[in-house]
């Protein structure tokens, strides 16, 4: 550091004073130039605002991942082993299937006729969908 402040080139200085010169030009500054009270403040204000803000937003970048951790990875994973285990029929859909043949789930398109249900709108089925290759109707 002694030598830095005497003048003399340094390893340090060889390898980042044309670095450091680009920068000045890039920001027209004047390196020779003195910095008033005025200049210094502003530069230590802005320095600091931007350290500030590079710290919050590293800070806010890691609680993302964590959380997309957590909640997007974690908690999915539990739920899924929890309910593939307690309610493994539930948990795949209520798939109905018929001599190996998948025809749905029990969950969809229900008839709901007990007065205490909501009673939703009439529907006209259309029967030939749910025909086999005969044209047999399986409804």
């Amino acid at each position: 550091m002694l030598a830095k402040w005497d003048g003399e080139k340094t390893l340090v200085s060889r390898v980042l004073g044309p670095v450091e010169r680009g920068i000045c030009k890039l920001l027209r500054i004047d390196p020779e130039e003195d910095m008033g009270w005025k200049k210094y403040l502003a530069a230590a204000l802005l320095f600091n605002l931007f350290g500030f803000m590079k710290q919050t937003a590293l800070r806010a970048f890691g609680l993302v991942l964590v959380m997309t951790v957590l909640c997007g990875f974690l908690y999915t994973v539990v739920c899924t082993g929890i309910n593939q285990t307690l309610f493994p029929h539930q948990a795949n859909g209520s798939v109905i299937e018929i001599d190996g043949k998948t025809y749905g789930s029990e969950l969809l398109a229900q008839q709901f006729t007990k007065p205490e249900h909501l009673w939703g709108r009439p529907m006209s089925l259309d029967l030939t969908s749910f025909t086999d290759e005969e044209g047999n109707e399986n409804a």
